[in-house]
Protein backbone atom coordinates (compact mmCIF):
# COMPACT_ATOMS: atom_id res chain seq x y z
CA UNK A 1 0.00 0.00 0.00
CA UNK A 2 2.29 2.94 -1.34
CA UNK A 3 1.05 6.01 -3.44
CA UNK A 4 -2.27 5.53 -3.73
CA UNK A 5 -5.73 7.76 -3.47
CA UNK A 6 -6.44 5.51 -0.05
CA UNK A 7 -9.39 6.90 1.51
CA UNK A 8 -9.66 7.70 5.25
CA UNK A 9 -12.54 4.42 5.52
CA UNK A 10 -9.84 2.27 3.82
CA UNK A 11 -7.35 3.23 6.15
CA UNK A 12 -9.39 3.25 8.85
CA UNK A 13 -10.75 -0.31 8.37
CA UNK A 14 -7.37 -1.07 8.12
CA UNK A 15 -6.45 -0.03 11.66
CA UNK A 16 -9.50 -2.04 12.73
CA UNK A 17 -8.27 -4.96 11.32
CA UNK A 18 -5.07 -4.85 13.00
CA UNK A 19 -6.47 -3.96 16.30
CA UNK A 20 -9.38 -7.10 16.20
CA UNK A 21 -6.87 -9.62 15.13
CA UNK A 22 -4.15 -11.02 17.65
CA UNK A 23 -2.59 -13.08 14.66
CA UNK A 24 -2.14 -9.80 12.77
CA UNK A 25 -0.41 -8.13 15.62
CA UNK A 26 2.01 -11.37 16.25
CA UNK A 27 2.62 -11.96 12.62
CA UNK A 28 2.78 -8.81 10.40
CA UNK A 29 6.06 -7.48 9.77
CA UNK A 30 6.48 -5.08 7.38
CA UNK A 31 4.18 -1.84 6.01
CA UNK A 32 4.98 0.05 3.60
CA UNK A 33 2.79 3.03 3.50
CA UNK A 34 4.60 5.15 1.53
CA UNK A 35 2.58 8.45 0.26
CA UNK A 36 -0.49 7.53 1.00
CA UNK A 37 -3.15 10.72 0.46
CA UNK A 38 -5.25 10.96 3.53
CA UNK A 39 -5.81 14.13 5.20
CA UNK A 40 -3.14 13.96 7.89
CA UNK A 41 -5.55 14.17 10.69
CA UNK A 42 -6.30 10.32 9.86
CA UNK A 43 -2.90 9.27 10.93
CA UNK A 44 -3.76 9.11 14.55
CA UNK A 45 -5.76 5.75 14.48
CA UNK A 46 -3.48 3.50 11.84
CA UNK A 47 -0.54 4.64 14.22
CA UNK A 48 -1.58 3.81 17.05
CA UNK A 49 -2.52 0.18 15.78
CA UNK A 50 1.00 0.04 14.03
CA UNK A 51 2.64 -0.10 17.57
CA UNK A 52 0.58 -3.17 18.55
CA UNK A 53 2.42 -4.97 16.41
CA UNK A 54 5.25 -7.36 18.14
CA UNK A 55 6.71 -8.20 15.22
CA UNK A 56 6.82 -5.27 13.18
CA UNK A 57 10.71 -5.08 11.18
CA UNK A 58 10.10 -2.71 8.92
CA UNK A 59 8.18 0.38 8.33
CA UNK A 60 7.82 2.92 5.64
CA UNK A 61 5.87 5.94 6.80
CA UNK A 62 7.41 8.41 4.35
CA UNK A 63 5.75 11.15 2.52
CA UNK A 64 2.94 11.39 4.97
CA UNK A 65 2.25 14.38 6.79
CA UNK A 66 2.66 13.39 11.06
CA UNK A 67 3.50 16.49 12.87
CA UNK A 68 -0.12 16.36 14.32
CA UNK A 69 1.02 12.96 15.77
CA UNK A 70 4.12 12.93 17.90
CA UNK A 71 2.88 10.75 20.66
CA UNK A 72 1.73 8.45 18.32
CA UNK A 73 5.33 8.39 16.15
CA UNK A 74 6.66 7.67 19.92
CA UNK A 75 4.53 5.16 21.00
CA UNK A 76 5.55 2.96 17.26
CA UNK A 77 9.14 3.50 17.57
CA UNK A 78 9.65 2.69 21.32
CA UNK A 79 6.47 -0.12 21.64
CA UNK A 80 7.89 -2.09 18.55
CA UNK A 81 11.81 -1.03 19.30
CA UNK A 82 12.64 -4.48 20.26
CA UNK A 83 11.43 -6.02 16.59
CA UNK A 84 12.35 -3.04 14.21
CA UNK A 85 15.26 -3.10 11.99
CA UNK A 86 14.08 -0.48 9.52
CA UNK A 87 13.04 3.14 9.70
CA UNK A 88 11.84 5.01 7.24
CA UNK A 89 10.56 8.78 7.54
CA UNK A 90 11.31 10.58 4.76
CA UNK A 91 9.39 13.74 4.43
CA UNK A 92 7.35 13.20 7.08
CA UNK A 93 7.46 17.04 8.47
CA UNK A 94 9.12 15.91 11.78
CA UNK A 95 10.26 18.96 12.47
CA UNK A 96 7.16 19.39 14.77
CA UNK A 97 7.60 16.48 16.57
CA UNK A 98 11.11 16.05 17.20
CA UNK A 99 11.29 15.30 21.11
CA UNK A 100 9.08 12.24 20.23
CA UNK A 101 11.45 11.46 17.70
CA UNK A 102 14.04 11.59 19.63
CA UNK A 103 12.13 9.81 22.27
CA UNK A 104 11.35 7.15 19.61
CA UNK A 105 15.10 6.39 18.51
CA UNK A 106 16.43 6.64 22.08
CA UNK A 107 14.52 3.42 22.67
CA UNK A 108 15.41 1.63 19.37
CA UNK A 109 19.41 2.72 20.00
CA UNK A 110 18.32 1.36 23.72
CA UNK A 111 17.47 -2.21 21.65
CA UNK A 112 20.00 -2.93 19.60
CA UNK A 113 18.10 -4.03 16.38
CA UNK A 114 17.80 -0.91 14.40
CA UNK A 115 19.66 -1.57 11.20
CA UNK A 116 18.10 1.14 8.26
CA UNK A 117 16.95 4.52 9.01
CA UNK A 118 15.70 7.50 7.01
CA UNK A 119 15.37 10.69 8.29
CA UNK A 120 15.73 12.44 4.69
CA UNK A 121 13.97 15.43 3.68
CA UNK A 122 12.76 16.78 7.00
CA UNK A 123 13.75 20.84 8.59
CA UNK A 124 14.98 20.12 12.11
CA UNK A 125 16.60 22.29 14.58
CA UNK A 126 19.95 22.30 15.86
CA UNK A 127 19.04 21.09 18.58
CA UNK A 128 17.35 18.05 17.68
CA UNK A 129 20.30 17.52 15.19
CA UNK A 130 22.53 17.32 18.05
CA UNK A 131 20.33 15.12 20.16
CA UNK A 132 19.85 12.75 16.42
CA UNK A 133 23.89 12.17 16.52
CA UNK A 134 24.77 11.50 19.98
CA UNK A 135 21.93 8.73 19.72
CA UNK A 136 22.96 7.62 16.20
CA UNK A 137 26.61 7.41 18.00
CA UNK A 138 25.16 4.21 19.50
CA UNK A 139 23.68 2.19 16.71
CA UNK A 140 25.42 -0.39 14.12
CA UNK A 141 23.64 0.66 10.94
CA UNK A 142 23.77 -0.78 7.62
CA UNK A 143 22.46 2.43 6.33
CA UNK A 144 21.57 6.05 7.48
CA UNK A 145 20.20 8.73 5.44
CA UNK A 146 20.20 12.09 5.73
CA UNK A 147 19.38 13.21 2.29
CA UNK A 148 18.32 16.74 2.29
CA UNK A 149 18.10 16.98 5.72
CA UNK A 150 18.02 20.76 6.51
CA UNK A 151 18.86 22.82 9.89
CA UNK A 152 16.04 25.24 10.61
CA UNK A 153 17.87 28.38 11.65
CA UNK A 154 21.59 27.74 9.67
CA UNK A 155 22.80 30.54 11.85
CA UNK A 156 22.13 28.77 15.04
CA UNK A 157 25.49 27.71 16.12
CA UNK A 158 24.54 26.97 19.91
CA UNK A 159 24.50 23.26 19.96
CA UNK A 160 28.04 21.41 18.15
CA UNK A 161 27.22 18.50 16.38
CA UNK A 162 29.43 16.29 18.17
CA UNK A 163 30.22 12.68 17.78
CA UNK A 164 33.42 10.45 18.64
CA UNK A 165 31.99 7.39 16.17
CA UNK A 166 29.32 6.54 13.80
CA UNK A 167 29.03 2.65 12.78
CA UNK A 168 27.40 3.47 9.55
CA UNK A 169 28.03 1.26 6.40
CA UNK A 170 25.93 3.33 3.97
CA UNK A 171 25.78 6.96 4.72
CA UNK A 172 23.78 9.48 2.55
CA UNK A 173 24.08 13.30 2.89
CA UNK A 174 23.48 14.40 -0.57
CA UNK A 175 22.50 18.19 -0.78
CA UNK A 176 22.58 18.34 3.46
CA UNK A 177 23.23 20.96 5.50
CA UNK A 178 25.22 18.97 7.63
CA UNK A 179 28.31 19.23 5.42
CA UNK A 180 28.08 22.80 5.60
CA UNK A 181 28.70 22.57 9.52
CA UNK A 182 32.22 22.75 11.07
CA UNK A 183 31.41 20.81 13.90
CA UNK A 184 29.80 18.07 11.76
CA UNK A 185 32.68 17.39 9.40
CA UNK A 186 34.96 17.42 12.46
CA UNK A 187 32.99 14.66 13.96
CA UNK A 188 33.38 13.15 10.82
CA UNK A 189 36.67 13.04 10.95
CA UNK A 190 37.09 10.96 14.11
CA UNK A 191 34.36 8.71 12.97
CA UNK A 192 36.37 7.61 9.76
CA UNK A 193 39.01 7.66 12.18
CA UNK A 194 37.68 5.68 14.85
CA UNK A 195 38.38 1.64 15.20
CA UNK A 196 34.89 0.88 15.17
CA UNK A 197 34.43 2.40 11.44
CA UNK A 198 32.56 0.26 8.89
CA UNK A 199 31.93 3.10 6.22
CA UNK A 200 31.49 1.76 2.78
CA UNK A 201 28.92 4.44 0.72
CA UNK A 202 29.90 7.74 1.56
CA UNK A 203 27.59 9.93 -0.64
CA UNK A 204 27.67 13.88 -0.16
CA UNK A 205 27.05 15.94 -3.18
CA UNK A 206 26.35 19.57 -2.99
CA UNK A 207 25.25 22.48 -4.52
CA UNK A 208 26.75 24.90 -1.69
CA UNK A 209 30.93 24.76 -1.06
CA UNK A 210 31.52 23.56 2.74
CA UNK A 211 34.58 25.25 4.70
CA UNK A 212 37.47 24.51 2.80
CA UNK A 213 39.70 23.36 5.66
CA UNK A 214 37.05 21.16 7.48
CA UNK A 215 36.35 19.20 3.99
CA UNK A 216 39.81 18.94 3.22
CA UNK A 217 40.37 17.63 6.78
CA UNK A 218 37.91 14.92 6.01
CA UNK A 219 39.07 13.69 2.03
CA UNK A 220 42.32 13.63 3.96
CA UNK A 221 40.94 11.06 6.57
CA UNK A 222 38.85 9.05 3.72
CA UNK A 223 42.18 8.90 1.93
CA UNK A 224 44.03 7.18 4.95
CA UNK A 225 40.67 4.76 5.36
CA UNK A 226 41.00 3.40 1.97
CA UNK A 227 38.30 1.24 2.13
CA UNK A 228 35.13 3.18 0.42
CA UNK A 229 33.62 1.11 -2.41
CA UNK A 230 31.17 3.94 -3.22
CA UNK A 231 32.25 8.05 -3.25
CA UNK A 232 30.05 10.84 -4.39
CA UNK A 233 31.63 14.17 -3.83
CA UNK A 234 29.58 15.65 -6.86
CA UNK A 235 29.33 19.78 -6.81
CA UNK A 236 32.42 20.13 -4.63
CA UNK A 237 34.71 21.50 -7.32
CA UNK A 238 36.67 23.66 -5.42
CA UNK A 239 38.67 21.16 -3.85
CA UNK A 240 42.23 22.02 -4.99
CA UNK A 241 44.33 19.40 -6.87
CA UNK A 242 45.92 18.21 -4.18
CA UNK A 243 43.01 17.27 -2.35
CA UNK A 244 41.89 14.72 -5.65
CA UNK A 245 45.64 13.33 -5.23
CA UNK A 246 45.01 12.54 -2.16
CA UNK A 247 41.92 10.69 -2.36
CA UNK A 248 43.02 9.11 -5.82
CA UNK A 249 46.56 7.75 -4.83
CA UNK A 250 44.75 6.33 -1.25
CA UNK A 251 41.54 6.61 -0.85
CA UNK A 252 39.94 4.58 -3.97
CA UNK A 253 41.74 1.29 -4.16
CA UNK A 254 38.27 -0.47 -2.85
CA UNK A 255 36.35 1.88 -4.41
CA UNK A 256 34.10 0.75 -7.45
CA UNK A 257 31.69 3.57 -8.08
CA UNK A 258 33.00 7.21 -8.11
CA UNK A 259 31.61 10.67 -8.82
CA UNK A 260 33.30 13.63 -8.99
CA UNK A 261 33.57 17.66 -9.60
CA UNK A 262 36.72 19.25 -10.92
CA UNK A 263 38.05 22.66 -12.28
CA UNK A 264 38.54 22.46 -15.78
CA UNK A 265 42.21 23.58 -14.85
CA UNK A 266 42.38 20.28 -12.90
CA UNK A 267 40.75 17.69 -15.21
CA UNK A 268 43.71 16.40 -17.67
CA UNK A 269 46.16 15.97 -14.69
CA UNK A 270 42.86 14.24 -12.45
CA UNK A 271 42.82 12.36 -15.61
CA UNK A 272 46.90 11.69 -15.63
CA UNK A 273 46.98 10.60 -11.75
CA UNK A 274 43.91 7.59 -12.53
CA UNK A 275 46.21 6.42 -14.61
CA UNK A 276 48.45 5.96 -11.88
CA UNK A 277 46.31 5.55 -9.38
CA UNK A 278 45.92 1.68 -7.74
CA UNK A 279 42.01 0.93 -8.18
CA UNK A 280 42.04 -2.35 -9.62
CA UNK A 281 37.90 -2.48 -8.42
CA UNK A 282 36.92 0.85 -9.87
CA UNK A 283 33.96 0.14 -12.43
CA UNK A 284 32.21 3.38 -12.48
CA UNK A 285 33.15 6.65 -12.82
CA UNK A 286 31.21 9.73 -13.14
CA UNK A 287 33.22 13.03 -13.70
CA UNK A 288 31.83 16.27 -14.30
CA UNK A 289 34.19 19.27 -15.13
CA UNK A 290 33.45 22.47 -14.27
CA UNK A 291 33.88 25.03 -17.36
CA UNK A 292 35.50 28.38 -16.76
CA UNK A 293 34.22 29.70 -19.79
CA UNK A 294 32.43 28.67 -23.58
CA UNK A 295 35.51 27.31 -25.09
CA UNK A 296 36.66 25.19 -22.45
CA UNK A 297 33.39 23.48 -22.16
CA UNK A 298 33.82 22.76 -25.66
CA UNK A 299 37.28 21.47 -25.14
CA UNK A 300 36.29 19.18 -22.59
CA UNK A 301 33.79 17.89 -25.05
CA UNK A 302 36.43 17.00 -27.37
CA UNK A 303 39.01 15.75 -25.00
CA UNK A 304 36.16 13.43 -23.35
CA UNK A 305 37.09 10.47 -25.37
CA UNK A 306 41.26 10.76 -25.53
CA UNK A 307 40.48 10.23 -21.79
CA UNK A 308 38.21 7.61 -22.20
CA UNK A 309 40.85 5.56 -24.13
CA UNK A 310 43.65 6.43 -21.83
CA UNK A 311 41.48 5.21 -18.99
CA UNK A 312 40.07 2.23 -20.40
CA UNK A 313 44.09 0.77 -21.25
CA UNK A 314 45.11 1.84 -17.68
CA UNK A 315 41.63 0.96 -15.61
CA UNK A 316 40.49 -2.50 -17.60
CA UNK A 317 37.37 -3.68 -14.97
CA UNK A 318 36.24 0.38 -15.74
CA UNK A 319 32.70 -0.39 -17.64
CA UNK A 320 30.92 2.92 -17.13
CA UNK A 321 32.49 6.01 -17.98
CA UNK A 322 30.43 9.42 -17.93
CA UNK A 323 32.62 12.99 -18.80
CA UNK A 324 30.32 16.15 -18.29
CA UNK A 325 30.96 19.75 -18.48
CA UNK A 326 29.14 22.09 -16.76
CA UNK A 327 28.80 25.94 -16.57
Amino acid sequence: MHDMDVGSEELTAFASAIQNSSALKSSLQTLHLRSVNVDPAMWALPLAAFASLSGLQAVDLSYNTLARHGCHVQALLTQCSTSLTSVNLEQCDLGAIEKHVVAGLTACAEAGRLQRLSVADNVFTRGFLGAFMQIMAGLDLHMLNLRFVCEQDSNDRSTALEFDKLVVRHLHLDFSTLILDTTFLASMVKAVAHPACVLETLEMPSMRHPADASLMELMTQVATYGRIRRLNLRGLSHVPLWGWESILYRGIKQCAVLEWTVRDAFAAQCIALLQTAHAPALKEMHMSVESSSESSSSRIVSQAQEWRQALAVALPRLTKLEFVAID
